[in-house]
């Protein structure tokens, strides 16, 4: 019997693996494990509800239209994150043209489905004048970088520090801004215990009048 049968089958998990340590010993039964996590992997890769919700977000009617035509920058803790997005946008969507945020050398720029390397200085003139209505971005995008001309941003994760909230919120809602709101949407799990805690914390944050 295989492990992920577990559930179907309704086994008690550990007469399961007393059952096949005894029988097998561990290592058999770590390897059989490992072997079937890396299948599930590889079959399940390709498949990123948050990616799917990413797209529907920006390419269809959210709220009131597509939030790629209102502007908008998506923000991630991690490169290697925002990096695997940008790389799958990409290739779903080469007709984009769009912008990486990141530390060190790292920013750049998305044309016909290829990555070229920008200077951020660059792709702060190319969101200013229009070039670019959609930007990825780490924290390195979240201080001093004016984005008014974007209207909306989308976390793909939510750091514990609330405070990174509201600088990620500061770059497009600020003075300068050409809509009269702004859209925010924070993607998390919603059964997750970190998005209440961090939406709680959030609130306790003073703000100017007008900015919510």
């Amino acid at each position: 019997m295989d492990i992920i049968d577990l559930a179907e089958n309704r086994i008690d998990p550990a007469l399961f693996f007393e059952t096949n340590y005894k029988t097998h010993g561990m290592a058999v039964l770590l390897k059989t494990a490992f072997e079937r996590f890396v299948k599930l992997l590889q079959e399940y890769q390709e498949r990123d509800p948050k990616y799917d919700l990413l797209k529907s977000i920006l390419t269809e009617s959210h709220i009131q239209e597509p939030w790629i035509n209102r502007g908008c920058i998506l923000f991630s803790q991690y490169f290697d994150t925002i990096k695997w997005y940008c790389d799958r946008f990409a290739k779903d969507y080469p007709g984009n043209t769009f912008g990486l945020y990141a530390g060190s050398d790292k920013s750049g720029i998305y044309e016909n489905g290829i990555y070229h390397r920008k200077s951020k200085e660059d792709i702060k003139k190319m969101v200013r004048v229009r070039e670019i209505k959609l930007l990825f971005g780490t924290d390195a995008a979240s201080e001093c970088l004016n984005l008014q001309t974007l209207g909306t941003l989308i976390n793909l994760d939510l750091p514990w520090n609330p405070t990174r909230l509201e600088q990620r919120k500061g770059r497009i809602q600020r003075i300068g801004q050409e809509r009269k709101e702004v859209w925010i949407y924070n993607v998390s799990i919603k059964i997750h215990h970190q998005a209440n805690l961090v939406m709680v914390l959030w609130k306790t944050i003073p703000r100017s009048p007008g900015y919510g």
